[in-house]
């Protein structure tokens, strides 16, 4: 057996191992996650605190104007493609998990989310991007 033999059979060793350890899913979906669409805190939250300014004010760090003109900025930039398998998040959602997601940990945001980790660190605009965004329209607009 020559050497290029024996690495391929390693790497299918290792393969085959770490597929016995990793295990087989359960499901695609978490049933948990399943639920976004009726119980995350964009569709039933957002839409409340949107009417009490001082309420969206407490729980966001930041008037109501002040996010609409910040997602106005940032709208192109977080907008997605629905796909044939699943909807996409919308950008005013990536905003919302964004802006909420540093003052508490990702694992805090995704159960209320109803979203994977992994996927909200995927999307998840870094502040200074965000404050880089936000200056440089406003210094365009005066």
């Amino acid at each position: 057996m020559d050497s290029n033999e024996e690495i391929l059979l390693l790497a299918l060793l290792i393969k085959r191992r770490y597929r016995r350890l990793r295990g087989k899913r359960m499901y695609w979906v978490d049933p948990i996650l399943e639920t976004r669409e009726t119980h995350s805190h964009y569709f039933t939250l957002f839409v409340e605190l949107r009417r009490y300014e001082n309420t969206f004010l407490n729980y966001f760090g930041m008037s109501i104007a002040s996010f609409d003109e910040l997602y106005r900025i940032l709208k192109k930039s977080l907008k997605r493609q629905n796909t044939q398998l699943r909807s996409s998040i919308s950008s005013e959602d990536r905003l919302m998990i964004t802006i909420r997601a540093f003052p508490d940990s990702i694992s805090k945001v995704d159960h209320r989310q109803r979203l994977s980790k992994e996927y909200i660190a995927s999307f998840l605009v870094p502040p200074m991007l965000m404050a880089q965004k936000w200056d440089k329209s406003s210094i365009l607009s005066s």
